[in-house]
């Protein structure tokens, strides 16, 4: 997985960005975006990482989420799971 950080539309530009380079180069990529939803994120991206897991998904690009309160533990669960591939967006 690889974690776009940064400004939402800007990290989401990059990531959407990244997932046709990806295409092109005829891999399966799929985008977790909550689009800065942090509730929806706790509650849905392990379930959403299992999904693509099944979905035999070559490469996973995840957009950050503000971290703010819950957003903290979010943002750790989420670098984690990047396990290093970390993208900052200015």
């Amino acid at each position: 997985m690889i974690l776009y950080e940064g400004e939402s539309g800007a990290a989401s530009e990059a990531a959407e960005r990244a997932a046709e380079e990806f295409r092109a180069q005829g891999y399966h990529a799929e985008i977790i975006d909550f689009k800065g939803d942090v509730e929806s994120a706790a509650r849905l991206f392990f379930a959403r990482l299992r999904a693509a897991d099944r979905e035999d998904v070559d490469r996973i690009l995840c957009v950050s989420v503000p971290e703010r309160g819950l957003g903290e533990a979010v943002m750790d669960r989420m670098r984690k799971a990047a396990a290093g591939h970390v993208v900052r967006v200015e």
